[in-house]
Order: C-alpha cells, then structure tokens, then sequence
C-alpha cells in the first residue's frame, strides 16, 4: 500500500519520513508534481483490518508537521 503525504518543504517533510523509516515504511520523498510541495511517499505490506487505523495515523502525523495526507493507493 502506499501513502500520499504532502509538506510545504523538505524540511517540514523529513522528520515524518524519519520517523515512518522507524515504523518500517519504505520512503521515497521528492519535489510534488506540481512543484509547490514536497512529498513523502510511504510504502508498506498491510492487512486490510488495519488499513484505516494505518490512514488515520497518517493523517495525524501530517497534520503535526504542517502537511496533509492526500490517501492511498493499493499495488495491483
């Protein structure tokens, strides 16, 4: 599954990567596509009981550092 999260800069962006490394997400963070944000792309294995519980995590913790969760995405 992956996560969608969005800060107004690097800075903003990296301590929630970092701390999703900790949670053992794989992370990829990059200039947005529309190069006004900065994203934070959040990979993981998840079951889908605790995909919610997982989404609402990530907005909380976007929220906390000046972003937004934009959703998720699962791999076909």
């Amino acid at each position: 599954m992956a996560h969608y999260l969005y800060f107004p800069s690097a800075k903003a962006g990296k301590p929630v990567a970092t701390e999703l490394r900790k949670r053992g997400f794989e992370i990829e963070s990059r200039r947005s596509g529309d190069e006004q944000h900065w994203l934070v792309l959040a990979t993981h294995s998840v079951a889908g009981e605790n995909a919610e519980h997982t989404r609402d995590e990530l907005e909380q913790l976007a929220e906390q550092h000046g972003g937004t969760y934009d959703g998720s995405e699962v791999a076909t």
